[in-house]
């Protein structure tokens, strides 16, 4: 960041997991870098991290247009409503830089066709307790 943006000055300060913990949830850092996993496939796991009244929002983002859409995809029934307020709110948070993001974990596994009983989740775990070769 120093190299690109001159007036930047950044100082790396290594924690231990429960010192950071108590720093990132008492609001004690200028930029942190932390990873959330989605436990589903729906871009609201991701998305409503971010909504100010959520307890995993450390870093604090506050933009009541954005958590306005968000309650509003929460309390739609329609589906096209939904996908349409997830959009706008993405599209809102960023532009107000409330987040970077540096990469997104993916997985890929070669597979033997003639291994079965493979569960694959939608959220992106693989369960191979009940595999076994056909």
């Amino acid at each position: 960041m120093q190299q690109h943006l001159s007036h930047v000055q950044v100082s790396i300060k290594n924690v231990p997991d429960k010192g950071l913990q108590s720093l990132k949830s008492g609001g004690k850092f200028a930029l942190s870098q932390w990873y959330w996993l989605a436990d589903f496939a729906d871009p609201i796991n991701y998305l409503g991290v971010l909504q100010s009244t959520n307890s995993m929002n450390s870093g604090q983002f506050n933009d009541k247009t954005y958590d306005r859409l968000l309650t509003q995809a929460n309390q739609t029934s329609s589906q096209t409503q939904y996908w349409q307020y997830l959009r706008k709110a993405a599209k809102r948070l960023h532009s107000q830089a409330g987040l970077i993001p540096l990469y997104y974990v993916r997985e890929t596994h070669l597979v033997n066709h003639k291994l079965k009983g493979v569960a694959y989740h939608v959220a992106g775990e693989t369960d191979y307790t009940r595999a076994y070769f056909k």
